[in-house]
C-alpha cells in the first residue's frame, strides 16, 4: 500500500483521470510541457537527478458539480417574489434559496483552493466577481426604501455577477494544478545566497513553507520547502492571483512572457540529489 502511495505521489492517482485498474498516468499528459534546456529535469519513470513535475488532484469536478446547481437555486429565488403569498414566509424562503445559490459557488472554490499545497489567499481573492455582487447588494438595500421594482435591477445584477464569476473560474480551470520538485540537501541552505533576482526572499533559512516569490502578471511564482518521509525538496509553482496553484509549464502559460523570462533558468543553479527510488515508477509498470 505504501509503495503504491509513493509511486502515485508524482504521477497522480489513476482515478483522477478515470484510468483502468493498474493503469498509471503517462509522464507527460496533453498540454503539459517541459522546462527549457537550461534546466536539469527528469520524469517519474526516469528518476535520477533534476526537477520533476508533481501533479495535484484536478479541481474541476469538486467545483463544477456544485456550481451546476447554483443557477437552479438562483432562479428559484425569484419564485416567492413573482408569486407572493403562495408559500408561508416567502421572503425567508427567497433569502434561503439565494444563500444556497452562492454557497454552492464560494464554498467549493474555497475548499478546493485550500486543499492545494502552496496555495494562498483569503475569501476575497477567490475567482469571484465581488464588485458586481457588492453593487447588486447595494441596489437591493436601496429598493427597500425607494421602490420594490428596483429589486429586479438588483436581481439582474446578481445574475451578471454569477456569469462574470463563471468566466473567472474558467480561467482557473484552463491550467491544471501542479508543482515542480527537486530533492536537495538542506543543512547549508541559505535562500539569500542561492536565490538571486528576481526572487524576493521570504525566509533565508530552510523551512517547510514559503521561501521566495517572484511577481508576474497574473500572480506570482513561488518557491517553498517540502518534506516527505525524511526527504527534503525544493518546490516551485505558479500561484494565480486568486490563490490557486497552477502548473507553470503548461500550454496555457506559453504566451506569458514574464513567466517565460523568470523561468528561462531554474531558481537555483543546482542539479539536486538523486531521486529516492521509492518515488519512481518501475519500468515494468509503464
Amino acid at each position: 500500500m505504501e509503495a503504491g502511495l509513493d509511486r502515485d505521489w508524482l504521477l497522480g492517482k489513476s482515478q483522477w483521470w478515470k484510468l483502468g485498474k493498474g493503469e498509471r498516468p503517462p509522464d507527460l499528459r496533453t498540454g503539459e510541457t517541459s522546462p527549457p534546456d537550461t534546466w536539469v529535469s527528469s520524469s517519474p519513470r526516469k528518476g535520477g537527478r533534476g526537477w520533476i513535475r508533481q501533479r495535484h488532484e484536478p479541481i474541476s469536478s469538486s467545483i463544477l458539480i456544485p456550481l451546476a446547481w447554483s443557477p437552479f437555486f438562483l432562479v428559484l429565488t425569484a419564485a416567492p417574489l413573482v408569486f407572493p403569498d403562495r408559500v408561508p414566509n416567502d421572503q425567508e424562503v427567497a433569502a434561503l434559496l439565494f444563500s444556497i445559490s452562492w454557497v454552492l459557488v464560494l464554498v467549493p472554490l474555497y475548499l478546493a483552493r485550500n486543499a492545494q499545497s502552496m496555495s494562498e489567499g483569503g475569501l476575497l481573492s477567490l475567482p469571484f466577481d465581488w464588485q458586481t455582487f457588492a453593487l447588486a447588494a447595494l441596489v437591493f438595500t436601496v429598493h427597500i426604501v425607494v421602490d420594490p421594482l428596483v429589486g429586479w435591477v438588483s436581481y439582474a445584477l446578481f445574475w451578471l455577477a454569477w456569469f462574470r464569476s463563471i468566466g473567472l473560474i474558467q480561467d482557473i480551470l484552463t491550467t491544471p494544478p501542479a508543482r515542480w520538485l527537486l530533492p536537495i540537501e538542506t543543512s547549508d541552505w541559505n535562500s539569500s545566497s542561492l536565490l538571486g533576482p528576481p526572487w524576493e526572499v521570504i525566509s533565508a533559512n530552510w523551512t517547510t513553507g514559503p521561501l521566495a516569490r517572484a511577481q508576474c502578471e497574473h500572480g506570482h511564482l513561488a518557491v517553498g520547502g517540502i518534506s516527505r518521509d525524511g526527504d527534503c525538496f525544493l518546490g516551485l509553482t505558479l500561484v494565480h492571483r486568486s490563490g490557486f496553484v497552477q502548473d507553470p509549464f503548461f500550454e496555457s502559460k506559453a504566451a506569458d512572457t514574464e513567466i517565460r523570462r523568470i523561468l528561462s533558468r531554474p531558481p537555483i543553479e543546482y542539479d539536486g540529489l538523486e531521486w529516492p527510488m521509492r518515488l519512481i515508477v518501475p519500468d515494468e509498470e509503464e
